[in-house]
């Protein structure tokens, strides 16, 4: 049992610790509402969806808000996790003042 308890352990310290890893976690949820078409358009829109998501996950949400959600996952559904984070990029948009239209989809403005 103190094996798989420390196996346990050392997964969410990874994950709690790699930063890709919770940009492409919340990216994930945020496809799973809305799609977009990933790969298209010049560099530069490219780089600042990075940019939004780098901000929206390292500045607002952070290891903590990261790691909560994860633990919400592991302890309800996907889809009540998918919800939350939803509902935080919304108040982050507006926070951050981003464009936010009706023909626009949440992962657009990542």
């Amino acid at each position: 049992m103190g094996v798989v308890t420390l196996c346990s352990l050392m997964m969410w310290t990874v994950r709690f610790v790699y930063a890709p890893g919770r940009r492409r976690y919340i990216k994930q949820h945020l496809g799973y509402v809305q799609h977009a078409v990933t790969g298209e358009g010049e560099e530069a829109e490219r780089q600042r969806k990075k940019r939004k998501a780098w901000q929206f996950v390292h500045r607002y949400l952070d290891q903590d808000g990261v790691f909560l959600l994860r633990l919400v996952a592991h302890n309800a559904s996907t889809i009540t996790v998918t919800e939350l984070v939803v509902s935080l990029w919304h108040n982050y948009s507006q926070k951050v003042g981003l464009r936010h239209d009706k023909h626009s989809d949440v992962k657009h403005n990542l």
